[in-house]
């Protein structure tokens, strides 16, 4: 592939695939027996258009609004470099616990080979384990204030002081 082919096909691939949120585009474009190391967990390796599905449709479940904004291609050939920022809404419960209507940003970088007008494998690195626990700080948070929200609790109570600073008990 041509560098301009290479930058046109990953400028393609973010677009559809993550800001139109096209499934048909994953399994057009991702090699049948192509590979994404490193998402959604550091560790991971997806194994074609289906696997790839699989876990985009987890990530759409849990996310909203998702926008991802490319600040940069960088294509050599059938390699490809592609700085990235991926903006959502954590709405739904795709990551295992309720949607926390947080605002996530999520930088990351990807390096991809490609080869006949395919993602032939990929390397992704993004630091989603500690978007995740962050959500789910807010998601116990959340939780807590609506069980004291249903216990008629709307905030804690301050204890009640004497005039020399000291509590009642």
């Amino acid at each position: 592939m041509t560098s301009a082919e290479t930058g046109a096909l990953l400028q393609r691939w973010f677009d559809e695939v993550w800001n139109q949120g096209k499934e048909s585009t994953i399994h057009e474009l991702f090699d049948k027996n192509g590979k994404a190391h490193g998402w959604p967990e550091p560790t991971s390796v997806l194994r074609g258009p289906k696997e790839f599905a699989k876990v985009f449709h987890q990530f759409r479940s849990a996310f909203s609004e998702i926008k991802i904004t490319i600040h940069e291609i960088i294509a050599e050939g059938g390699h490809g470099a592609v700085r990235w920022t991926c903006t959502s809404k954590h709405t739904g419960d795709g990551l295992g616990f309720a949607g926390t209507n947080k605002p996530v940003t999520l930088p990351g970088s990807s390096f991809i080979l490609c080869k006949n007008g395919k993602l032939l494998e990929g390397w992704n690195f993004l630091d989603q384990t500690s978007v995740i626990h962050q959500l789910r700080i807010a998601a116990d948070k959340n939780a807590a204030a609506g069980k004291q929200r249903s216990a008629g609790i709307s905030k804690p109570v301050a204890p009640i002081r004497k005039k020399s600073g000291r509590s009642l008990k």
